[in-house]
């Protein structure tokens, strides 16, 4: 009997320790998370924290940008001013090569913080700064820059991997539908003769272009709407892009839908709604040919359109959808 009892007192002995050992853990555990979200508040208050945040986190932004053959717009939201040390957002400069931030104003700044970023030779990078707590950086076109508000004034364009070198072995078709646009299309295969694309006997055919008279005063960049071939879109944003930027006749994108005409507001005539089934047809049929697609380009019937600004429109677009990896 006493040796059962005195084997029950070394038990629960044994027990009462784990329980304490147990305790005190807890009481360890607790002690630690109490100063780890102490001092995460303290870093998370401290404004040498969040400079060297934004500017880490705006370069990198800035290097995305910059590789984007597309056009960039993002807004981005600061932390709360009354949730920083100086009860202010900071001062965010965009220089040619990097992202600053300072306290505001720079001027009065002891400590900034800076980020490079990888510019692309073809992006202007504007020199800029805000003082707010919502910044908008874009790149339209080739003007890179950061403001407190988007652009308004510009048509942006959507972003593929279009990664291309053009050289002798990337040629491109240029089919006219009427004799009022001959000028453009022999100004057009003046440009693409002269910088040797196509003029290998093995060329691949990559975009074929339609030049078709307008029904409209503006300049219709059409584009078909097969998913496949949705890519054609870009093409013809840069297009009408460039016509846009080059004080001509106002242009727009306007997608195609097969026997859907009237929807798309395209009003093609029997000409050019001929020449477009013909090429679909043939690049349907033919294996080689995937991946190839059209971009018609409908011209106003206006004498006063210069025929080399139309083929340097479109020239120039080509140049930025297909940029050599």
């Amino acid at each position: 009997m006493q040796v059962a009892y005195a084997m029950f007192n070394k038990n629960k002995r044994g027990m009462e320790d784990k329980l304490y050992f147990v305790i005190w853990e807890l009481i360890a555990i607790g002690m630690v998370t109490v100063i780890l979200v102490l001092a995460v508040r303290g870093i998370a208050q401290n404004s040498s924290y969040w400079k060297k945040y934004y500017s880490t986190d705006l370069g990198l932004m800035a290097d995305i940008a910059n590789i984007n053959q597309g056009d960039f717009v993002v807004n981005y939201q600061l932390k709360k001013s009354a949730d920083l040390p100086s009860a202010k957002p900071p001062e965010i400069v965009l220089t040619p090569t990097r992202v600053e931030v300072y306290d505001a104003p720079k001027e009065e700044s002891k400590v900034p913080y800076t980020w490079p970023y990888a510019r692309s030779r073809s992006v202007e990078s504007v020199n800029s700064s805000t003082i707010a707590e919502l910044i908008v950086m874009s790149k339209i076109d080739t003007i890179f820059r950061i403001d407190t508000s988007a652009p308004t004034d510009a048509m942006t364009c959507p972003a593929f991997d279009t990664a291309q070198a053009l050289d002798a072995k990337t040629a491109f078709n240029i089919i006219t539908v009427d004799d009022q646009t001959r000028p453009a299309a022999t100004a057009l295969e003046s440009i693409m003769k002269t910088k040797g694309y196509g003029s290998d006997p093995g060329a691949k055919t990559l975009t074929t272009f339609i030049l078709a008279t307008s029904h409209t005063d503006s300049v219709l960049i059409i584009y078909p709407a097969d998913t496949h071939m949705s890519i054609a879109g870009k093409m013809s944003c840069l297009i009408a892009q460039e016509f846009n930027g080059a004080n001509g006749p106002h242009a727009r994108t306007v997608t195609y839908v097969p026997d859907q005409n009237d929807n798309n507001q395209t009003a093609l005539d029997a000409a050019q709604q001929q020449v477009i089934d013909t090429y679909t047809a043939a690049v349907s049929s033919d294996p080689q040919r995937s991946g190839e697609f059209w971009v018609l380009v409908a011209l106003p019937n206006n004498p006063a359109i210069d025929p080399g600004t139309v083929a340097k429109s479109i020239s120039t677009a080509l140049e930025k959808y297909y940029i050599a990896p």
